[in-house]
């Protein structure tokens, strides 16, 4: 019998080995295929045409052979970095083969308001060229027509809607849920942090007096410079569009024609009536569109073509959620971004370093994993931080040993602060399930920040004093990053979020400006004119890459099924519990609907 399960077992392994082997091939086959047929070709006459179907992130991976490549179970399509949209829309700017830009607008997603800003700006800039910029969508979100209101003609469907009624930032808060089952949750603060709101979400049921404070201010602030934006391109004054978002005057297209937000009302062949006129071609058919994404990597390559440079300035990504370990494009592993900084730093072809940050923070102790190699790389070559939507908490504190810090002016950094959650389950699991505990140390302190047991005063004190020190240390960081004594940064280092803009007037950023500035300005302090651009880290093989995300995804779809709206909830939660003791962390999210 034995032998049988022996043929079996070996019988059954070959198969899914072989199984695993086609599956190799098959995925390698077509991703050569979709490499080997080069990349699309900018035809004579065309119209780019951005429709922002994909993800937006801070990069994206223009090499990647399953590019689009959608296969259930496999993957998703690759984001759209923004850094290549800028580049993109910079290009068609002299192209002579785009006589016009169609932004077909429909959902944006994962681009925050300053990466929004970065696509503004690219669009705006490509109005210089006098090329036309057509807008046209069946709604738009205040987001969408934020872009949207670059262009010289916006359309919007007869039957659409369109969304201009200001922002609102919505906390959840636990509290009551954590009550319900017998959870106490223990917020220690640094000294004087009282600013910092991210721990609040578990403790309180509603926004602190000084939370609710600085959310008012940051939001009013965006608010602002969305209406100043909007003002300027077309051409109505920042106080009536106040009014007409206030009052929600804009409820029917005809509403948004009349106040002079839109051009016209009008169906999708009526804009492709209009699109023909600008090209003068007489059929539909003959309209030549080339998407965004296939422009991006027909063009990659001109960009930097003819330039044989052999100085580089490296761009360090580091995106999402600083924790120890690997971590991965959306999220910033110590170990990884360290890793990068470090080769960047020893390559004698980098003369200089960019450290591009779009994070809320996170751990503490990777926090200062990252800031001794950034303050290591500034000892030999010139550092530039430049921050995308979020460089707050942690993303601040690894900002600061570099030479000059870019932000946006929409740009959410700061918090400057530290916090530690202690939950006390004792009572959930005693009475709700009927489990208790018992404990056998050989030292006072050995069961410290057990969960199954509430804190002593005496336990209380020392992760106080922890707290304290990290909080200590991330002041006189700043300090020595700002160039300022510690007495002068302690009032804005309560854990106050300030935008871009706010952070320039109090000195805790240098410049406005984006990634362009900040390498630029890299290129300056180095001392060089002719320079490529290495990006790093370098990303992961999309084979690995594909079979890894095939995994995760099936587990985050399950989830997501499961929990419903309830999903995202659970994902805030679980990067609190997951996350290390001592957190340098910004809790604050809002959305432009």
């Amino acid at each position: 019998m034995g032998f049988f399960k022996m043929i079996f077992a070996s019988c059954l392994g070959f198969f899914a080995f072989l199984v695993v082997c086609v599956a190799l091939v098959f995925i390698i086959g077509i991703g050569s295929m979709r490499s080997g047929k080069n990349t699309a070709s900018v035809k004579p006459n065309s119209i780019l045409k951005i429709d922002f179907k994909h993800l937006i992130a801070e990069r994206s991976d223009q090499n990647s052979p399953f590019d689009d490549l959608n296969i259930e179970g496999f993957g998703s399509p690759t984001p759209v970095g923004i850094t290549e949209i800028s580049a993109a829309l910079n290009y068609a700017k002299t192209d002579n083969n785009i006589k016009a830009i169609f932004l077909d607008m429909g959902m944006l997603e994962g681009a925050g308001f300053a990466q929004r800003d970065v696509i503004r700006k690219a669009l705006m800039d490509f109005k210089t060229s006098k090329k036309p910029i057509y807008a046209y969508a069946e709604y738009y979100t205040q987001g969408t027509y934020y872009l949207a209101s670059t262009a010289d003609k916006v359309f919007l469907n007869p039957a659409g809607n369109m969304a201009f009624n200001g922002f609102v930032s919505e906390g959840m808060f636990f509290k009551g849920t954590l009550e319900k089952l017998e959870v106490e949750m223990k917020l220690i603060r640094g000294k004087n942090n009282v600013y910092k709101g991210a721990g609040e979400t578990f403790t309180r049921t509603d926004y602190s007096q000084e939370n609710r404070l600085q959310v008012s201010e940051l939001l009013n602030d965006l608010y602002d410079q969305y209406l100043a934006n909007i003002a300027q391109s077309r051409n109505i004054s920042k106080q009536n569009l106040f009014q007409i978002a206030d009052s929600m005057a804009i409820r029917e297209p005809n509403d948004a024609l009349r106040l002079g937000l839109i051009d016209g009302v009008v169906y999708r062949d009526q804009v492709t009536d209009q699109l023909m006129k600008t090209v003068k071609v007489e059929k539909e058919k003959d309209l030549k569109f080339i998407e965004l994404k296939k422009y991006i990597s027909a063009t990659a390559n001109l960009i930097d073509k003819g330039n044989t440079a052999t100085n580089r300035i490296a761009v360090v990504y580091a995106s999402g959620q600083i924790a120890g370990g690997q971590g991965d494009e959306t999220s910033i592993g110590s170990e990884r971004i360290s890793k990068a900084i470090r080769d960047a730093r020893l390559d004698d072809k980098v003369k200089a370093i960019v450290l591009r940050v779009n994070s809320p923070g996170g751990s503490a102790l990777a926090s200062d994993v990252i800031w001794r190699e950034m303050q290591l790389a500034k000892k030999i070559k010139p550092v530039v931080v430049s921050m995308s939507d979020l460089a707050a908490s942690g993303g601040y504190y690894i900002a600061m040993p570099s030479n000059k810090i870019f932000a946006e002016p929409s740009t959410i950094t700061g918090s400057i602060g530290v916090f530690t959650l202690m939950p006390n389950a004792q009572k959930l699991m005693e009475n709700k399930f009927g489990v208790t505990f018992d404990r056998v140390k050989t030292a006072q302190y050995a069961d410290l920040g057990y969960a199954s047991k509430p804190l002593s005063p005496q336990e209380e004190r020392i992760i106080q004093q922890g707290v304290d020190k990290i909080y200590s240390d991330f002041l006189i960081k700043v300090g020595e990053g700002r160039k300022k004594d510690t007495a002068q940064i302690s009032p804005l280092a309560s854990g106050r979020v300030y935008t871009g803009k706010k952070a320039l007037e109090l000195g805790l950023v240098d410049a406005l400006g984006g990634l362009p500035e900040a390498i630029a300005e890299a290129a300056k302090l180095a001392k060089i004119e002719q320079y490529k651009i290495k990006n790093l880290p370098f990303l992961e093989n999309p084979i690995e890459k594909i079979f890894k995300q095939s995994m995760e995804e099936t587990k985050t779809k399950w989830l997501a099924n499961e929990l419903g709206i309830d999903y995202k909830n659970y994902q805030n939660i679980k990067k609190i519990l997951k996350a290390d003791r001592y957190l340098m962390q910004m809790d604050l999210e809002f959305d432009i609907k």
